[in-house]
């Protein structure tokens, strides 16, 4: 059921309360707990509501009041990975920004005045591109030389 609804959360809640007795019968199984929370974990992370408190209200009544800590505890954990690789993506865009900024410095102070369509190729290229660009700008004789795709 999980596989089949987590997609539309809206659904997949409705049927999941009904079905609270099952999850009470699976709760007291020998490792039926360790598999709930693996169900939890999975509806949460594939999930992708609107309102991400709603479902995890309503998810919290469709379970049962056993298995607050469960996905509450889930719940934070995936807030905390998201955060997590924000700022790593952050981080990498802050990074990518600074050699960008840095090649035009350089690209300015070896070739004089920039066109604006130069600035506007370098602050649009990608990592491996700014990269190569670098490298080539106390060797190459012209700007057009050290700004060709090779």
């Amino acid at each position: 059921m999980a596989l089949r609804h987590a997609r539309r959360p809206e659904e997949l809640v409705a049927r999941l309360s009904g079905w609270y007795g099952v999850v009470r019968e699976v709760r007291g199984a020998p490792g039926g707990g360790a598999a709930l929370s693996r169900v939890w974990r999975y509806i949460l992370n594939i999930a992708d509501p609107a309102q991400p408190r709603e479902l995890l209200q309503r998810l919290l009544v469709a379970a049962g009041p056993e298995a607050e800590e469960e996905i509450v505890t889930i719940a934070d954990y995936l807030r905390e990975q998201g955060r997590m690789a924000g700022e790593r993506e952050g981080r990498m865009a802050g990074r990518l920004e600074g050699q960008r900024s840095s090649l035009l410095k350089l690209l300015w102070l070896r070739f004089g005045e920039l066109p604006e369509a130069i600035v506007a190729r370098v602050r649009a290229a990608d990592a491996g591109q700014i990269e190569a660009w670098t490298e080539r700008v106390l060797t190459s004789p012209t700007l057009d030389d050290c700004l060709t795709e090779r």
